[in-house]
């Protein structure tokens, strides 16, 4: 009896200690998914990095005021016969950021959603290579495609100064910035619809491209690359593209959805930022320099168009003040 109590003891004791170290591993697990210098710090700088790409591009193609044409239609027409290298920028960036983007997404997903480039399978298989990521990635590839084409039909370049005593004042008073966030925001509606338009277009878009065209080149390139590290069968084929599709929809949604989003928060955020008036405690930014008038004509004369708009604004201020 005394030995049947004290087994009784020594399983209650260890019971005791495994739940001790779950507890232990649960906390450290915890930890560091928020620790901001381990694998969350990581991911949250490639996100930005993700974001920074948009910046990059509103900078490098900045421009002021709206182009004369009768239509967006017509403005997307005279982009492609007279700006490729705009367009060639545009579709890298928009590509570029991503692919940042999805490979934070399959870095960080567990193994149940089996989003390694080769999987292992069992313990009795030999690996072979899974398409799912081939397909997860070439899904992002055209989200920026289609992102590329729509900053380029609706013009996201332009950034619009404040143009009426109005628009000026109330960029003095310091509600510039919302007035702008207003003005973009207005009808959510139709941005959300249109949001939903472009990611179901891009999925359906990509997957019929992808399937008919790209499948068997990605599939053959990833493959040769593969089989450098891994041994795989070399008569391996690729799976059900149905099944693919259908397992993957729900992530597709979910993170397109979030990295439209993405985009759209950072236009807008450039947008709000970029077109305030260039003043500064009640005054034009050339009041602070030693030769404000010098300063003043030499903005006029710059050959940057954002600096001689600036400074055309700052005319205009000391024309109504």
């Amino acid at each position: 009896m005394s030995r049947l109590c004290g087994l009784d003891c020594r399983i209650v004791s260890g019971l005791h200690n495994i739940g001790k170290v779950n507890k232990k591993l649960m906390t450290s697990a915890v930890f560091w998914t928020w620790f901001p210098f381990g694998p969350a710090g990581i991911r949250t700088l490639l996100l930005f990095t993700s974001v920074l790409c948009v910046f990059i591009l509103r900078i490098a193609q900045l421009r002021v005021g709206p182009r004369t044409t009768t239509s967006q239609f017509n403005t997307f027409l005279q982009h492609i016969l007279n700006t490729p290298f705009q367009i060639a920028n545009t579709l890298v960036w928009y590509c570029l950021s991503a692919c940042i983007f999805s490979e934070v997404y399959i870095w960080s997903a567990s193994q149940e959603a089996r989003l390694s480039t080769v999987d292992e399978g069992r313990s009795y298989e030999r690996p072979k290579l899974n398409e799912r990521p081939l397909y997860l990635r070439s899904v992002f590839v055209f989200f920026g495609v289609a992102q590329a084409v729509w900053h380029l039909y609706k013009d996201y370049d332009r950034v619009s100064f404040p143009r009426s005593p109005l628009e000026l004042g109330t960029a003095q008073q310091g509600q510039g910035i919302k007035a702008v966030l207003s003005k973009r925001t207005e009808d959510v509606k139709r941005m959300a619809i249109e949001l939903t338009a472009r990611l179901l277009t891009s999925i359906v878009g990509s997957s019929v491209v992808y399937g008919l065209f790209l499948r068997q080149s990605i599939w053959s390139w990833t493959f040769m690359f593969a089989s450098t590290w891994h041994s795989l069968p070399k008569n391996s084929r690729y799976g059900s593209f149905t099944g693919i599709v259908t397992s993957l929809l729900w992530t597709l949604l979910f993170n397109g959805t979030l990295l439209l989003l993405t985009w759209e928060c950072a236009n807008l955020a450039f947008d709000a930022y970029v077109a305030q008036a260039p003043l500064k405690n009640g005054g034009v930014l050339t009041d602070s320099s030693t030769d404000p008038n010098h300063s003043l004509v030499a903005g006029l004369k710059a050959k940057k168009e954002v600096t001689r708009v600036s400074d055309t604004v700052e005319v205009f201020h000391l024309y109504y003040s």
